[in-house]
């Protein structure tokens, strides 16, 4: 029986609905020629393109974001020393990871800021982050290519986040191209 209901489970998880779009003929070629080119078919390039619009997109022009280069990024970063990069995260960017969560979630919880950072190693940060939760305590691990000093505002920005919005004591584990934190909750 608790097989037979897994079953029904994974096959409600993998329903699909028929839809018709219309495209102009230059975007359907164009969709075509990025299937080919990535070696996936026409209908899965066309999904994944609608669930970057949906899961990321709407979401960044909503709240203000920009494309940046990954390059222009690492100047940024590197023009500027360590301190003053704390100091600015902590004076202007504190509290910005509730903002989102607030605006895209209208919900401040730690697991809705946890689905934030998600979006953001998904979509748009460069970076990817592991996430281990055992009982209360949370571990996440996040690795990037910026340079030490984006562990910096990184750091930064969750330590801000962890202890100034949920009073939680957070330690950290750093490397020039990685960051972990970890904390338990209440």
């Amino acid at each position: 029986m608790t097989s037979m209901g897994a079953d029904v489970e994974q096959v409600e998880r993998k329903k699909s609905v028929l839809r018709t779009i219309r495209l102009s003929e230059n975007l359907s070629k164009e969709l075509e020629q990025v299937a080919a080119e990535d070696g996936i078919s026409f209908n899965a390039i066309s999904v994944s393109v609608l669930q970057e619009y949906v899961g990321w997109t709407r979401r960044a022009k909503k709240f203000g974001f920009g494309i940046v280069s990954k390059n222009l990024l690492k100047i940024l970063l590197e023009s500027s020393d360590g301190a003053t990069i704390d100091r600015l995260v902590r004076e202007r960017y504190a509290g910005v990871l509730k903002d989102m969560a607030m605006f895209w979630y209208s919900d401040a919880s730690l697991p809705s800021i946890m689905k934030v950072l998600e979006l953001l190693s998904l979509h748009n940060w460069h970076i990817d982050l592991s996430k281990r939760i055992e009982g209360r305590r949370v571990s996440l691990s996040f690795r990037h290519d910026l340079g030490p000093k984006f562990t910096i505002f990184l750091r930064a920005m969750l330590e801000t986040t962890v202890k100034g919005e949920f009073h939680l004591m957070p330690t950290f584990e750093s490397g020039d191209s990685s960051l972990t934190v970890h904390f338990s909750l209440l």
